[in-house]
């Protein structure tokens, strides 16, 4: 294997990331899910998969889209809509990408369907230069996701 081919990742099958560089700052990566762009940080990301096959469960609540199997294991894929303001609820026969949240115990937790993976970036520790302002290059928004509080607000009945 050769020297570049150490440095790349590949998170999704689709698009290669390069390794993490040695500069300080936190990780993320950067999708789109119905025209909005929205990053989660990388340490939350077990895996990033194509679509994986989903099956509905009658009367659940309106954040789950159906369970899915992950390595074996049965993990919940939940609604865009509930994650992403804007987003609209999605059938489970739609093909997507899918991230894999990491539970606190290095398991799968949730999966989030997605239209596309962008990149990972990393974003400079406050007071270091250049700090991201939630802003894409193009100017446009991002949306930061945080995957730790979604799951307890659902534990606690919200969304």
């Amino acid at each position: 294997m050769t020297e570049s081919a150490e440095q790349t990742i590949d998170y999704s099958g689709t698009a290669e990331f390069e390794a993490p560089d040695q500069s300080s700052g936190e990780k993320f990566i950067l999708f789109e899910v119905a025209g909005r762009v929205c990053r989660v940080p990388a340490v939350s990301v077990l895996e990033v998969v194509h679509s994986l096959a989903v099956s509905v469960i009658p009367n659940s609540p309106s954040w789950l889209l159906g369970l899915s199997i992950f390595r074996g294991e049965p993990v919940a894929m939940v609604q865009p809509h509930a994650v992403i303001k804007g987003a609209a609820r999605q059938e489970a026969t739609r093909n997507f990408k899918t991230i894999i949240f990491r539970g606190r115990d290095d398991e799968a937790q949730f999966a989030l369907p997605v239209d596309r993976i962008n990149e990972m970036i990393t974003v400079p520790a406050p007071g270091e230069p250049e700090f991201d302002d939630g802003t894409t290059e193009n100017g446009g928004p991002v949306m930061i996701v945080d995957p730790y509080g979604i799951i307890e607000e659902f534990a606690e009945g919200g969304r």
